[in-house]
C-alpha cells in the first residue's frame, strides 16, 4: 500500500491529498449535486484517509457554482488541524472565446 511501499521506505513525513479525481465536479451542471458531492467527499476523506496515518493531510474540495455553499464548506473544515488547503476546479462548461 501507499504507506508501506512509498512513504515508509523513502522517509516521507507528510502527504497532502488533493482529490484529483473529484475536481471535475467544479463544472457539473447541477449546482446542488456538485456541492453535496464535495461535502460528502470531504467527509469521506476525513473519516478514511486522515484516520489512516498521521502523515496524511487533506484538501477541502469546493465548487465554484455556489459560492455560499463553498464558503460554508470552508468554514465547516477550517478548524480541522489536518485540512491544510482549499481546492477548486477553475474550468468552464463551454469553451472560452
Amino acid at each position: 500500500d501507499l504507506i508501506e511501499q512509498h512513504m515508509d521506505p523513502f522517509g516521507i513525513c507528510a502527504g497532502v491529498l488533493t482529490g484529483s479525481g473529484i475536481l471535475g465536479l467544479g463544472i457539473h451542471p447541477n449546482v446542488h449535486y456538485a456541492a453535496a458531492l464535495a461535502r460528502a467527499y470531504n467527509d469521506a476523506l476525513a473519516d478514511t484517509w486522515l484516520q489512516a496515518d498521521d502523515r496524511f493531510y487533506g484538501s477541502i474540495i469546493i465548487t465554484p457554482q455556489d459560492p455560499l455553499a463553498a464558503a460554508e464548506e470552508i468554514r465547516r473544515w477550517a478548524g480541522h488541524p489536518r485540512m491544510v488547503q482549499v481546492l477548486m476546479c477553475s474550468g468552464a462548461r463551454i469553451p472560452f472565446g
